[in-house]
């Protein structure tokens, strides 16, 4: 009896270390509750536990001696009661680290990497965070309303990990303002410089351009289509008032 809890430990250790430090898992651990951390690494634990178990079985059957031995060995000097079990809750342990550590070494530079990035996002992230992996992957020009009725309309240049940053980065292709109470949107500045190496040039230097925005302070994200904006311009067939026009452009 006063070996079974420790011996038990060390499988639930194993699915925790997985469930923390595992590539595929970090985002899933980083949303769950102390419960439901509990739960999952128990799951794992039972898994590793029973290809442990296999595998032990497997080897078992080739090397009938030596397991017969190291039986002998830990039954009569550490755990007489409990040495198969032992040793089998030890293999799951080293399978879980094995799992864990090697394995994120080798994904990291695979196209799988990509691909849970791109999954973590669309499962574990915001709202905002879906929204501009969705404009980055298709390449859509996308419209940020700030706090203060700033506007910037460009592409997502950078998207981050679920709940890595706080802060989101554009490439800038104009910006302008939203009238306080109507909020429609007045584009003031059209960066030229931007459109021009975007089209003719091969490399673009984006720290020159790019823009870094506090999430906290973005009020609303939408994607931003050029034709329907003209049109939108065209009908509604007036000019901002110059006094809101020239406070927005003071910040921008």
């Amino acid at each position: 009896m006063p070996y079974e809890i420790p011996i038990l430990i060390i499988p639930l250790a194993g699915g925790y270390l997985f469930l923390s430090k595992s590539i595929f898992l970090s985002h899933r651990y980083k949303s769950l509750s102390s419960q439901e951390i509990l739960f999952d690494a128990t799951i794992y634990g039972i898994f590793f536990l029973f290809g442990a178990y296999l595998l032990r079985q497997t080897a078992y059957y080739y090397w009938e001696s030596l397991f017969n031995y190291a039986d002998t060995v830990l039954r009569k000097f550490f755990f007489p009661h409990y040495a198969i079990f032992l040793g089998t809750a030890l293999i799951s342990f080293v399978i879980a680290f094995f799992f864990t550590y090697p394995v994120n070494l080798i994904f990291k530079h695979t196209w799988l990497n990509y691909h849970r990035f791109i999954i973590s996002i669309r499962k574990y992230g915001d709202e905002l965070e879906r929204f501009l992996l969705d404009a980055s992957l298709n390449q859509k020009i996308i419209s940020i309303s700030l706090s203060d009725n700033k506007v910037y309309i460009g592409f997502a240049i950078t998207v981050s990990a679920p709940q890595k940053t706080n802060y989101v980065e554009i490439l800038p292709l104009a910006s302008g303002y939203r009238e306080t109470e109507s909020k429609i949107l007045w584009i003031t500045t059209p960066y030229e410089s931007v459109i021009d190496a975007i089209t003719n040039e091969d490399t673009l230097p984006l720290d020159k351009f790019k823009i870094v925005m506090n999430q906290d302070k973005i009020q609303s994200a939408s994607f931003f289509d050029p034709e329907v904006y003209n049109k939108f311009q065209e009908d509604m067939k007036k000019k901002p008032p110059k006094k809101n026009k020239t406070d927005a452009q003071q910040g921008l």
